[in-house]
């Protein structure tokens, strides 16, 4: 075998198992996403917690904060793809905290996932909220592809207006506008 064919039999190897290797990395695109906000495993309670600046939000049972797009009111699911890199979807089921007004059901999404929602909006966590009673997404904007979004946490009882807005860093500058 000449040096020219063993180097492309290995070249052909090593492309193959690269191949491989990357197709199983990538997965065939319908597995679910398990780092999505899933209250106590697919069913629980949501919670409320407080936000300075903000008010009282309602959270996922572990405090984090939730939120819906402006352009998801109507309970049509544009926040897919990319934008789920950042925003994550509230699966599963859950009752709504004691004093909360206002409607928790679920919709279900094109990968087969039960999504919650209030009052009809579909329920996200934000990616870069790392602690109980973050609300860096509050209003946020940013843009996946050619769908734009404003993002608001859900909140059940606003801030008193001798707080500032300006203490929760709305945006956390994320986004940046579009």
């Amino acid at each position: 075998m000449s040096k020219f064919a063993i180097k492309h039999a290995l070249f052909t190897g090593l492309t193959a198992t690269a191949a491989a290797v990357l197709m199983a990395a990538c997965g065939s695109g319908t597995s679910h996403d398990n780092s999505s906000s899933n209250p106590a495993g697919g069913s629980g309670s949501l919670a409320t917690h407080d936000v300075s600046g903000v008010g009282t939000v309602l959270s996922d049972p572990s405090g984090k904060t939730l939120y819906t797009a402006e352009q998801e009111a109507s309970g049509a699911i544009k926040c897919t793809g990319a934008c789920l890199q950042i925003w994550k979807p509230v699966t599963g089921s859950a009752n709504a905290p004691s004093g909360v007004t206002g409607t928790i059901a679920s919709t279900s999404r094109s990968d087969g996932q039960t999504q919650l929602t209030y009052n009809g909006a579909p329920l996200y966590t934000f990616a870069e909220d790392g602690a109980p009673g973050d609300a860096k997404g509050n209003d946020a904007k940013d843009a996946f592809g050619t769908e734009h979004f404003t993002w608001h946490a859900v909140i059940v009882t606003p801030a008193s207006s001798t707080t500032s807005s300006a203490t929760t860093g709305g945006g956390g500058g994320y986004g940046g506008g579009y």
